[in-house]
């Protein structure tokens, strides 16, 4: 495997178990209606120096056993399907939950909700990058 495509993988796996966990642990805490009286601060900070502490411990070990090569005319492809995916679902993503009324929550509860998903939108939008990345690497596209 390319430095490049390691590093895509780590990403995604990142992605997708911190902030997979962070988000659970934040959706059970709106859907029991304990969000307003919990602030989710302190996670939330906890997810972003787990994420940053495991990316960076991992940069440095693979930077150290793998050589990084140049972008070639791959690499440039790869990673420019891979941000048309990741943003066209961003801004799909970001118009439902913006434009979406929510009318069943408590007012309290609807600003919290909005924020969520709206940090789970860009969540989204990083995993089906590296996702995208990974899978292009693998099928040599």
């Amino acid at each position: 495997m390319s430095f490049r495509e390691k590093a895509a993988w780590m990403c995604l796996l990142d992605t997708v178990f911190v902030w997979g966990a962070y988000f659970v642990y934040v959706f059970h805490l709106i859907v029991d209606r304990l969000y307003e009286s919990t602030g989710t601060l302190p996670v939330f900070i906890g997810a972003v120096a787990l994420s940053v502490l495991v990316n960076g411990f991992y940069a440095m070990l693979v930077r150290a056993k793998t050589r990084q090569e140049p972008k070639d005319e791959r690499d440039l492809a790869i990673e420019a399907k891979s941000f048309r995916y990741a943003y066209h679902l961003l801004l799909i993503s970001l118009a439902v939950v913006i434009f979406t009324p929510m009318f069943w929550w408590k007012d309290s509860l609807v600003l919290g909700l909005k924020t969520e998903l709206l940090l789970l939108c860009f969540c989204l939008a990083e995993a089906t990058k590296f996702a995208t990345r990974v899978v292009g690497y693998r099928l040599g596209s």
